[in-house]
């Protein structure tokens, strides 16, 4: 019968035009669910269920992905800010799998409505100075680590 594509993108646009602003959704939530609405479905896509962010070809998404929508070209910083919006890395089931997989219990390829749901873990406390950065600093360990002590 239809694609079933299709049918999304329109709920999508009407949603927004009943007053569904923008800003309530974070801009990287937003970038990162245009772009598995768009990009080229051998590097990156939605799970089976609609439930999880699989990236096929983590190597052509930092070099042709991320500049359009993230303005970087480094996979690190791409899983740094998706651990930051709490999504959590799900474990690959074949061992030599590149693919990397992601999901937010928020973040659902058919449920837009919930975006504005996924926050900055920084959020949650009251804005007090500074806490994103050590946030921030803090999650990403290793080199920084070293130079902190």
């Amino acid at each position: 019968g239809t694609h079933p594509g299709m049918a999304s993108v329109w709920q999508a646009h009407g949603a927004e035009a009943e007053g569904a602003t923008d800003d309530e959704v974070s801009g990287f939530v937003r970038s990162v669910y245009t772009l598995l609405r768009v990009c080229d479905a051998e590097i990156a896509g939605w799970s089976h269920d609609g439930l999880q962010v699989v990236i096929f070809d983590p190597a052509r998404f930092a070099s042709e992905l991320c500049p359009k929508f993230f303005r970087h070209r480094n996979f690190q910083s791409f899983t740094r800010l998706l651990n930051m919006y709490q999504f959590h890395r799900v474990p690959s089931a074949q061992r030599d799998s590149k693919h990397v997989v992601f999901a937010h219990p928020n973040f659902q390829r058919t449920r837009e409505d919930l975006l504005p749901l996924i926050q900055r873990k920084s959020s949650s406390s009251t804005g007090v100075g500074g806490g994103a950065a050590t946030a921030a600093g803090g999650a990403s360990g290793g080199a920084d680590a070293a130079s902190v002590a």
